[in-house]
């Protein structure tokens, strides 16, 4: 099925007819699960796995600063690997947190030596794993000597 399949227009969902319950909470439901299936079909289309939520941002940086002495991690780089979990590049995460790109890049490439990954995607799936078990240590993870 097509993502725009998931579109419904706003008469379908009963708004301005007095449909359903609420029509703005319909609408605003139909507007997410729309989404949800808008990241599903970009996600494939990376060869990703469909999402099965997305995760607020802020509950995100919130694992990664528990779990940031564990990982052995400097605050700084606590701060770059939620976003880079987000997949913003490299440039993206120097404008967010006003440093120069080629701090950025130190940033990531120090954040992958630590984590023992051996690309972005690898990092990103460890930091989204810290949302399901905050408390396990990534298991797959070998410090290099």
């Amino acid at each position: 099925m097509s993502t725009v399949a998931h579109l419904r227009p706003a008469e379908q969902v009963g708004v301005g007819v007095g449909f359903g319950p609420d029509p703005v909470e319909e609408l605003l439901r139909t507007v997410a699960d729309s989404l949800a299936a808008v990241l599903a079909y970009l996600s494939a289309g990376r060869g990703d796995a469909a999402p099965a939520r997305v995760e607020p941002e802020a509950d995100l940086h919130e694992a990664v600063a528990r779990a940031r002495r564990r990982l052995g991690l400097t605050p700084r780089e606590a701060e770059v690997l939620p976003l880079l979990a987000l997949g913003l590049t490299n440039r993206e995460i120097a404008d967010r947190l006003v440093i120069s790109v080629k701090t950025a890049e130190h940033h990531v490439a120090h954040i992958l030596r630590k984590l023992g990954a051996p690309n972005r995607r690898k990092a990103a799936a460890l930091a989204h794993g810290l949302l399901a078990s905050p408390a396990a240590a990534p298991l797959t993870l070998v410090r290099p000597a």
